[in-house]
């Protein structure tokens, strides 16, 4: 997911917390919805910090094209000669 809304309010305890949100995130910031909740999300930052985000600063992040695997060269598969012997 990334956040949508500028200055998104973030709690590590909940958004009840007395004392207000302990940081904002910025737009574009990615995050991983660990639980989905009523009202807000329990998410992890790139940065391993977790806490809450109000579900309606969130949307599905745009999916990136995955690299591709790197080409391997193998080697020819030779059989061994036949020997024969008289």
């Amino acid at each position: 997911m990334v956040v949508v809304a500028a200055h998104t309010p973030f709690y590590y305890y909940g958004p009840a917390q007395e004392n207000g949100p302990d940081h904002s995130l910025l737009s574009g910031e990615e995050v991983r919805v660990m639980r989905k909740e009523i009202g807000y999300s329990y998410v992890t930052l790139n940065d391993g910090q977790r806490g809450y985000v109000a579900n309606e600063a969130l949307k599905p992040a745009p999916v990136r094209p995955s690299e591709p695997a790197p080409i391997r060269k193998r080697k020819p598969v030779t059989s061994p000669s036949p020997s024969f012997r008289y």
